[in-house]
């Protein structure tokens, strides 16, 4: 609810009320009592200097629910839990400490049952309060006066992951358990294909682990890039549109999808301590669990806590790009990237993006991690991936050019894409393997007709011979066996019939035996 939805709502006296305690004349007419106090509470410098004139606890209190209140400015109803905790601590009661600030209305109580107590600091509000207090908060971060000489960090190893498991599955469709996921021996043949080989294998979800190719999987089936038909997990349409996105808006697309499925307090609290950082800003773990031990409002002990913290948190945003960690030192940091999706900017620099490959006389593609999806999902098409890794290695070979022709490719287009996109051209022995092998398709085919059977070879003759019947008879492949349509059986067993046979009106099947059969 915004600020100016709640005013609008709000009675006439605790509009008047709130206009006293705010310096603003009460008896002016609803509209322009309205009007006054969204300006005046949404002014950072007035915020600003009436949150100094509280005291200690009352500020307290108040920087409490800006931290750990949603986007909506709802604070969860563990919260009031924690007031209580605090008040008793301070020999009072948490009134006390609310009562000034819902005066001011700069937080809203609600009562809902007993025991059952929610407060609201209004979005327009509370993003100003947040840099209010920022200061304040980043003095308790124990920071390293410079960066450490060893950290994790890859701002495109899940998005490249992302990539190889949406191709994966592009040509090998997996089915799925009863449970939705992709069976284990399908998962242990994707995992060695990714790229990003130390990264924990699972995030954690409320029921317990959920690894980091079903959390892939939840992801694209959100996005609609996946979809299960008859227990197979298959490819949409909508999975090549993911690529033709910025990295900011594929970034800000999984940072979205994390933010929505994290059930723990202390998780959005902890993004919103990163967020008042400044980019590549150091500190020291310890002292931001700390900040969130005294934010959050779950109970969390301190090697709870930072189990927890590493796996529904470190372990996913190294993985996304947006922190650096250093195992050493113990400390992290908002890295530009992480900053820019946070605050919801554009990324000052993209990943480089390499458009070029080397096609090698063994048949090897050979190209850089960085190579544009959009050309790697061609490449894809008739060349299998090898090795993923700095260099990543594909090879064509017969069977991928088989697989390319059954979706309908050609080979002069293959070796076209190869010549345009290699640095190196491509070796006359690797075009005409290409030709060689495609020139094998489609020798062999299947056709989907009927056998019709005769008595002996007189009466297949006469069937041959008859003009009404020898246009549906479409060859010999004995002296009694005629092959015909199977499109147009009905209309020609009426021929027959007319023409005075009486073929069987039933169709035997090669596993069935006729009484002529030996």
């Amino acid at each position: 609810m915004t600020y100016r939805d709640l005013l609008e709502q709000a009675p006439i006296d605790y509009l008047q009320l709130l206009a006293s305690e705010n310096g603003i004349r009460p008896d002016i007419d609803r509209e322009r009592l309205r009007q006054a106090l969204w300006g005046r509470l949404t002014d950072p410098q007035y915020l600003a200097r009436i949150t100094h004139r509280f005291d200690q606890h009352t500020r307290t209190v108040l920087r409490l629910l800006t931290f750990i209140s949603d986007d909506a400015g709802i604070a969860s109803p563990l919260v009031h839990q924690k007031l209580v905790r605090l008040a008793r601590d301070w020999g009072s009661d948490p009134g006390h400490f609310l009562h000034p600030l819902t005066r001011k209305g700069l937080v809203v109580s609600v009562t809902t049952g007993p025991s059952r107590y929610f407060y609201l600091v209004p979005n327009e509000i509370r993003q100003h309060l947040v840099s209010i207090f920022a200061g304040d908060v980043r003095e308790s971060f124990e920071l390293l006066s410079e960066a450490p000489k060893t950290h994790r960090y890859d701002a495109g190893a899940f998005l490249r992951d992302l990539y190889t498991f949406l191709a994966w599955i592009r040509f090998n469709p997996p089915k799925i358990t009863q449970a939705g996921s992709i069976y284990k021996r399908s998962q242990k043949q994707l995992l060695q294909l990714l790229e990003a080989t130390d990264v924990p294998p699972h995030f954690r979800r409320d029921e317990g682990e959920l690894s980091r190719l079903d959390w892939m999987q939840q992801f694209c089936m959100a996005e609609g890039f996946i979809e299960v038909q008859d227990g197979v997990l298959s490819i949409t349409s909508s999975a090549r549109a993911w690529f033709q996105r910025t990295t900011q808006e594929q970034l800000q697309s999984v940072f979205g999808f994390w933010m929505e499925r994290q059930p723990y307090l202390f998780v959005h609290v902890a993004v919103r301590l990163l967020n008042i950082m400044e980019p590549e800003q150091w500190i020291s773990l310890g002292s931001l669990q700390q900040q969130i031990q005294a934010f959050s409002p779950e109970i969390l002990w301190e090697n709870t806590l930072n189990e927890r913290f590493f796996e529904w948190m470190i372990h996913p945003w190294i993985y996304f790009g947006f922190i650096k960690y250093s195992m050493q030192d113990k400390a992290l940091c908002l890295s530009q990237t992480g900053y820019r999706i946070l605050n919801n900017l554009s990324l000052e620099q993209e990943e480089p993006v390499d458009y070029t490959m080397i096609v090698q006389p063994n048949y090897e593609v050979l190209v850089d991690r960085r190579l544009a999806p959009e050309i790697r999902w061609e490449l894809e098409q008739f060349a299998l991936l090898q090795k993923n890794d700095q260099m990543v290695i594909y090879r064509i070979c017969q069977d991928s050019i088989y697989r390319a022709m059954k979706t309908g490719m050609e080979a002069e287009p293959m070796i076209g894409f190869l010549k345009q996109y290699s640095r190196t051209g491509v070796p006359q022995n690797v075009a005409y393997a290409i030709r060689e092998w495609a020139s094998h398709y489609g020798q062999l085919e299947f056709m989907d007709v009927l056998l019709l059977r005769c008595k002996d070879e007189q009466l297949a003759e006469e069937l041959g011979v008859n003009p009404k019947l020898k246009p549906h008879i479409l060859g010999k492949l004995t002296p009694t066996d005629l092959i015909v349509n199977r499109a147009g059986q009905r209309h020609f067993m009426k021929l027959l019939e007319q023409a005075g046979y009486m073929p069987k009106p039933t169709i035997v099947y090669a596993s069935e035996k006729t009484e002529d059969d030996h």
